[in-house]
């Protein structure tokens, strides 16, 4: 990301403000309540978690077809799940 930030801000002459971003995980507890938390570090005590939740997505993710292996692998590296895969139209 740094890569990134720096040569939009020199090429570009931009300023940038980066963030990490922050996601939401729900903890069912084994009293039956729901918690949300955003940062891992605010994990109750494990004894106490029935479950944790977090955010999951459907995307449609439209390539030329030379990406399309490079996005698989991209995509399976980092646990999605692949439904379908259509190629629309040839080149």
């Amino acid at each position: 990301m740094d890569i990134v930030q720096e040569r939009l801000e020199r090429e570009y002459d931009m300023d940038l403000i980066t963030t990490a971003p922050t996601v939401v995980y729900q903890l069912l507890l084994r009293d039956g309540s729901v918690q949300e938390i955003e940062n891992p570090s605010k994990l109750p005590d494990l004894s106490k978690v029935e479950e944790v939740r977090e955010p999951i997505i459907t995307a449609t993710i439209l390539t030329p077809q030379e990406y399309v292996g490079p996005v698989i692998t991209l995509c399976t590296d980092n646990a999605a799940c692949r439904r379908t895969c259509n190629i629309l139209a040839a080149r």
